[in-house]
């Protein structure tokens, strides 16, 4: 798992980053005006082992798979630095 910060001047290129980011698969996790916390979530590696439950158990394979849980592949902090 990685962690970013990313510092910005400009109160645009704060909003365009944040819609660019959740362009990419990251996840909003919190906002304020001044910064946003952002993770990128990593998918699950047990494609093979969800189509044997799921074959197995007519479908009930999926809903196993959507409660796996997902690791936090990256973290990202945008700050918005403004100067007076």
């Amino acid at each position: 798992m990685t962690k970013h910060i990313r510092y910005v001047s400009n109160t645009n290129e704060f909003y365009h980053l944040i819609k660019s980011y959740q362009a990419l698969n990251y996840m909003l996790i919190s906002y304020h005006s001044y910064n946003a916390y952002l993770i990128k979530r990593k998918k699950h590696d047990a494609d093979f082992l969800v189509f044997l439950l799921t074959f197995w158990s007519l479908g009930i394979g999926n809903l196993i798979y959507r409660l796996l849980p997902t690791r936090i592949e990256e973290k990202l902090i945008l700050q918005l630095q403004i100067k007076y």
